[in-house]
C-alpha cells in the first residue's frame, strides 16, 4: 500500500542520504500525488497521477486509482464522510494530531482538496507521507466487502509487491506486481520493481536472529543496537553494515498522571541520577553524543534548541548530579526513595535499562523492567 507523497530517490546521498526515518520537505516528492498546490493558507489540492491501477486482485481487480480512493481513506482514518462519522480507534495519534483536519474531497477523478482550521503546513505533509501507516491508502471494496485490511489476504494496494504469504512469527512472503504503475527515473524504459520476490523472516529471539545473519540465511537486518552489531561483527566481521544517527533520543517515559511522577521534582530527581556523559562513553563506546537533545537529536538541523543553547539552569536539571537527586526526591516526599517498574517489549534496549536500574538505585528508586509477553 503506498502513500500519496513518498521520498525523492533522485537526491544526491552526498545531500541527504535518507539513513534517518524523519524526512525533511524538500527530501519527499509525489508518489501518487503528481503535483500540489495552496490555493490559500488553509487548503492543501493534490493532484494525481493517471494510469495507477490498484493491483489485478478480486474485488478491486486492477481497476484505476482515483480521487474517490484517497477521499475514502481519510474519511474512514478521520471519520469525516464516506459513512464514517467516528475516527479510527487504531490511529488514534494520528487522529489527535490532525484534529484540526475539516474535510478531504474529491473535486474530480484525479483531484482531492484538504482543508484545515488553521495554517500548519507541517501536519498537512506529514498526513500524506506519516511515518506510521496511516497514509498507506486501501482498497475501498476490500473494507465494504470485509470490513476491514486486518487479514492478510485483504490487502490490496497500489504497490510494487503484492502480500503472496504470511505465517504469524514466521514469514512474509511477496512477490512483484505485474502491472505496477512506476518505472525507474533513471532508466525510464524499466518497470518496477527489479525483484521478484521477498521474503522477510521473523525471528522472535535476537541471538538467533544475530546467528542467521552470520550464517548468511538473513541478506539485511535493520533495528540493531550498538551491543548488537558487536556481537554480529564478532560472529562475521565480512558482514557490511552502516550506522544509522537517531533523530531522537531512547528516553524512559514515566506516566506523568501518576504518583510518584506527577511532581516535577521527581522527575528532575530521575534525569539529575543518570551519568549521559558516562553511558555514552562506556555504553555506548563513544559512539554517540553525551548531551541530551530536545524534540529531535543534533543530527536535525533547525528542529530544536541545541544543547549549547540551552540556559544553564536547563542544563544542570540534566547534569549527573546523584546528590541533588536524592533532595529533590526528599523535598518531593519520598527521602527512601520508592519502587516502580517499567514495561518493555523485545524492540526496547534491555542492556541500556539495565544500566538505567542502576543508576536509579543509586539515589533509591527501586525500578523493576518487565517485558511485555513475561
Amino acid at each position: 500500500m503506498e502513500r500519496p507523497i513518498a521520498d525523492d530517490w533522485m537526491i544526491d546521498p552526498k545531500e541527504w542520504d535518507y539513513r534517518m526515518h524523519f524526512r525533511f520537505d524538500p527530501y519527499v516528492k509525489g508518489h501518487l500525488a503528481e503535483s500540489c498546490e495552496f490555493p490559500d493558507s488553509t487548503t492543501w489540492v493534490i493532484h494525481l497521477r493517471k494510469g495507477i491501477h490498484w493491483q489485478d486482485i478480486p474485488p478491486v481487480n486492477g481497476r484505476e486509482f482515483i480521487a474517490d480512493d484517497v477521499a475514502y481513506h481519510y474519511h474512514r482514518l478521520f471519520g469525516l464522510g464516506s459513512g464514517f462519522t467516528a475516527p479510527s480507534p487504531y490511529h488514534a495519534n494520528v487522529v489527535t494530531a490532525y484534529r484540526d483536519l475539516i474535510s478531504v474531497t474529491a473535486t474530480d477523478r484525479y483531484t482531492v482538496v484538504f482543508k484545515w482550521k488553521t495554517p500548519y503546513l507541517e501536519p498537512m505533509r506529514e498526513t500524506l507521507q506519516a511515518p506510521t501507516n496511516a497514509a498507506c491508502l486501501e482498497a475501498r471494496e476490500a473494507v465494504e466487502k470485509w470490513g476491514d485490511v486486518a487479514d492478510w489476504h485483504h490487502a490490496i494496494g497500489t504497490g510494487p509487491f503484492i502480500l503472496k504469504d504470511f505465517v504469524d512469527n514466521v514469514s512474509a512472503t511477496l512477490i512483484r506486481n505485474p502491472n505496477y504503475w512506476g518505472h525507474d527515473e533513471r532508466h525510464p524504459q524499466n518497470q518496477l520493481p527489479y525483484i521478484d520476490r521477498l521474503k522477510f523472516k521473523i525471528i522472535l529471539d535476537d541471538d538467533d536472529a544475530l546467528q542467521a545473519m552470520a550464517r548468511g540465511e538473513v541478506d539485511v537486518m535493520d533495528g540493531l543496537t550498538y551491543h548488537q552489531y558487536l556481537q554480529l561483527k564478532k560472529l562475521n566481521p565480512d558482514i557490511l553494515w552502516l550506522a544509522i544517527p537517531a533523530s531522537g533520543a531512547e528516553t524512559i517515559a514515566p506516566r506523568n498522571d501518576v504518583k510518584p511522577f506527577t511532581d516535577l521534582r521527581v522527575r528532575t530527581a530521575m534525569q539529575m541520577a543518570l551519568d549521559l556523559p558516562a553511558i555514552a562513553k562506556n555504553y555506548y563506546g563513544g559512539t554517540v553524543e553525551p548531551y541530551p537533545c530536545a524534540l529531535t537529536s543534533s543530527y536535525l538541523k533547525g528542529w530544536g534548541w541545541p544543547y549549547k543553547e540551552w540556559p544553564q539552569d536547563l542544563k544542570d536539571e540534566y547534569a549527573y548530579n546523584p546528590a541533588r537527586a536524592k533532595q529533590l526526591l526528599a523535598e518531593a516526599g519520598y527521602p527512601q526513595g520508592f519502587k516502580t517498574n517499567i514495561a518493555t517489549d523485545k524492540m526496547g534496549d534491555m542492556g541500556l535499562l539495565e544500566v538505567a536500574k542502576l543508576y536509579f538505585a543509586q539515589v533509591g528508586i527501586d525500578m523493576e523492567i518487565r517485558k511485555n509477553g513475561d
